[in-house]
């Protein structure tokens, strides 16, 4: 895990506001994001990840916000059918926040 620790310091973690991370790679994701918040507290991690399971792994290793692919897509099915339906544009927005919420708190 040392090569994590030496690239981070190398990008300039310790004087980073943001850390986006992007590669999708569960465990690896985990370790990086668990290693930057040891070496900068205040840094604000936005991740991604390939499954919806994965994301209460890399919010508990301290990332701040975590996207889904998967999710991602779900959600775009779930709007485009809505407006399929006829559904209004407040129903749309709700049924989103809702479904992100869920992402959110795992």
């Amino acid at each position: 895990m040392l090569h994590f620790i030496h690239s981070l310091l190398e990008a300039g973690i310790k004087g980073a506001d943001n850390l986006i991370l992007t590669s999708g790679a569960s465990r690896v994701d985990e370790e990086i994001v668990r290693r930057a918040k040891e070496l900068n507290p205040d840094v604000t991690i936005l991740a991604r990840s390939q499954y919806v399971r994965e994301l209460p792994k890399l919010y508990r290793a301290g990332a701040e916000d975590v996207f889904s692919a998967e999710g991602e897509v779900a959600l775009a099915f779930t709007v485009r059918i809505l407006e399929r339906l006829g559904a209004t544009g407040e129903q749309i927005d709700r049924e989103r926040a809702r479904v992100e919420a869920t992402f959110r708190n795992g």
